[in-house]
């Protein structure tokens, strides 16, 4: 038997030591390696916000202003009319509208006097560029624009100027930079193929006023309605229902984008009793025995003994539909009473 007295060996054990230090290193990295990354996004992040709110900062404001969107309305075809055979009596043409959005103005901050200054520019800068009579628009606007105690009606969407071609849009859209405000819509205008035979039969189209949107409902500002002969009548059922496309543009009004939420849903077609031959023969005969007898108005009809139907009727002097814009006032001078119906309204 040995007995150690005393003796202690000079090293300590390898296996607990190992462990120790080991453990030790290990923890230390470890927080060392998640403080530099959590200061790594940090400073990321940091640096983005700097970007985005310094740096970049008048770019951002400017793209959040810019990018705007406007409800257009899209105008649902008008329903057609024929007569007997199938012949068409009206076709819808595409055109154009001006449009003008007043906000811009009248958010403006601006007093009053400046604000219809600008008014009467723009409406100014319109008239010389489409070579267009500026009283008539500037009443078109103030119609729209206007109540009748002259109160101003903040309105995005004022039509300016409608029935419109393709060559008087293209010498506006070169001024859209300096006309702020006005845009251009697709519309349609009613042609009517048969104006003087048929006027007091089918009667003619025009704008909604600001009471037409008032105790209708179904109306919105693009609509035209019939104000007179069978258009005024079954307007409900020509009209058709509108749709809606969103527009998308930047501070500049350009274009940037679109997307239709609600498509529009065309007007019913009507087929009359009136035949288009028998109703230009009895025209030009009324007209002839009008001229021999040296009067300035008649009425003429002529009706199917079997159905009782009207195969023509003509009302004498006339006046063409399709003229009512340009010379809707020497038409209500007319002392012959060009819009009168004799047929129904008024002894000959």
């Amino acid at each position: 038997m040995f007995i150690n007295n005393g003796y202690k060996p000079k090293y300590k054990s390898p296996r607990f030591s190992f462990r120790k230090d080991s453990g030790e290193g290990i923890s230390m990295w470890r927080l060392l390696l998640q403080y530099f990354f959590v200061l790594a996004i940090f400073i990321t992040i940091v640096i983005g916000l700097f970007k985005l709110q310094i740096v970049k900062g008048d770019e951002n404001l400017f793209l959040s202003g810019s990018n705007q969107e406007r409800e257009v309305i899209l105008k649902a075809p008008r329903g057609l009319i024929y007569d007997t055979n199938n012949v068409p009596l009206v076709y819808n043409s595409p055109s154009f509208r001006i449009m003008y959005d007043n906000s811009s103005i009248y958010d403006s901050g601006l007093k009053k006097v400046e604000k219809e200054k600008l008014e009467d520019d723009l409406i100014h800068t319109l008239a010389q560029v489409l070579k267009y009579d500026e009283k008539k628009m500037k009443d078109a606007y103030l119609a729209q624009s206007r109540t009748a105690n002259g109160d101003v009606i903040k309105n995005d969407k004022i039509t300016i100027l409608k029935a419109l071609g393709r060559d008087e849009v293209l010498a506006v859209y070169p001024n859209l930079d300096k006309l702020k405000g006005v845009y251009i819509q697709i519309d349609e205008t009613r042609i009517y193929t048969y104006p003087e035979e048929f006027a007091h039969i089918l009667g003619y189209t025009g704008d909604v006023t600001q009471d037409d949107l008032k105790n209708n409902e179904n109306l919105t500002y693009i609509d035209d309605i019939g104000k007179s002969g069978i258009e005024e009548v079954y307007d409900d059922k020509l009209r058709g229902k509108n749709g809606i496309k969103i527009a998308q543009q930047d501070i500049e009004n350009n274009m940037t984008g679109e997307y239709t939420s609600v498509y529009a849903e065309k007007g019913k077609d009507l087929k009359l009793y009136l035949d288009v031959n028998v109703q230009k023969k009895l025209s030009e005969l009324l007209r002839e025995d009008i001229k021999e007898r040296g009067t300035l108005s008649g009425a003429a009809a002529i009706q199917d003994i079997e159905t009782g139907g009207l195969i023509g009727a003509v009302s004498v002097p006339s006046y063409d539909p399709n003229k009512l814009r340009d010379n809707i006032e020497s038409y209500n001078s007319d002392e012959r009473k060009l819009f009168l119906n004799r047929l129904v309204s008024a002894y000959p």
